[in-house]
This record gives structure tokens, C-alpha cells and sequence, in this order.
């Protein structure tokens, strides 16, 4: 959902951008969410200060100013179901059978990061109280992804007052 538009990207125009300053979407960006925590991946192709500043108003508009439009919302329905199929593997079965052997009365064995699947689709809700409506999803953004929480890391020779 944070590649799906911004305050200062409109939806579909972010891969347009990485492509301008070098990059690849997909092979120098990606985000994943764990249990904890959600984490954005952009490799910016060099340190120019143009570069840089770009890839900061990225991540500026990831904490606070995404449009989570109900459109783009019901469009990101079918990758996050596909994405749910694509890791349905042995082991995938495997590590949710120990975390259910391990935790049988816990909440963790049952919310996995990925959602359920009829949450997902947007059935009535039958495993927990809300739905992934665009509604939910964008009362739920402000409290749980916030400025307050980033980390951004910067690896290699950017100059400090560039991040600082």
C-alpha cells in the first residue's frame, strides 16, 4: 500500500521516480511486514544530494502521507492473496504448526503477518472484529505505522548532514 500513492507521488507515478533516479522496482525496492515491525527497502543508486532528498521524501510520505484511497486498497486485494499462495509452502506449514504446537491458547499462531484470508477478501468477519475495508485499513495507518517509530538505517558513505 505505500507504493500506491502519496502526498507527494500520486498512485502509479513512485515506479516512474525510481526509474528516473536508476533503480528497478521490485530489485531495489521492496517492503515486508513481520510480527513487529514493516520495512521498507530502497537502494538509492548513489549518494548525490538530489538522490537522496528523493528517497527521504519516499520515506517521509511512508510515515504519514499516504492516500490508502479505497480503490488502490481493493486493487492491492488480489497481490496480498497472491503473495498468501506463493509462501504456502512445507516449510511455511511447518513453522505455523510449531508456533501452534509451541502457543496453542496464544493470539501469534492465528494473526501470521500476512492476514487470513477472509479478512483479506473482506468477508464478514468470522477470526476477528474488523475487516480490511479501506475504512479499517486507514483509521488503523495513523496508530500503527507513525513517524514516532521509523528507523531509517543509512549504510555506506552517504555524507552525515545529508541524513542527519
Amino acid at each position: 500500500m505505500a507504493f500506491n500513492g502519496s502526498a507527494h507521488f500520486a498512485p502509479g507515478t513512485l515506479v516512474e521516480v525510481f526509474q528516473r533516479l536508476g533503480m528497478s522496482f521490485g530489485g531495489d525496492t521492496n517492503a515486508y511486514t513481520s510480527f513487529d515491525h514493516t520495512a521498507y527497502k530502497i537502494e538509492l543508486p548513489n549518494t548525490q544530494p538530489a538522490t537522496i532528498a528523493e528517497g527521504l521524501q519516499v520515506f517521509s510520505d511512508m510515515a504519514g502521507r499516504l492516500l490508502l484511497r479505497p480503490d488502490m486498497i481493493t486493487k492491492e486485494r488480489p497481490i496480498i492473496l497472491s503473495e498468501k499462495r506463493d509462501r504456502d509452502s512445507i516449510d511455511y506449514r511447518e513453522f505455523v504448526a510449531g508456533f501452534q504446537f509451541i502457543l496453542p491458547d496464544a493470539r501469534l499462531p492465528k494473526r501470521l503477518p500476512i492476514g487470513l484470508q477472509p479478512v483479506i477478501e473482506q468477508r464478514p468477519a468470522t477470526v476477528s472484529s474488523t475487516c480490511t475495508t479501506p475504512g479499517t485499513v486507514r483509521s488503523a495507518w495513523p496508530s500503527s505505522w507513525s513517524a514516532r517509530s521509523i528507523r531509517p538505517p543509512s549504510p555506506g558513505k552517504s555524507p552525515p548532514p545529508l541524513v542527519a
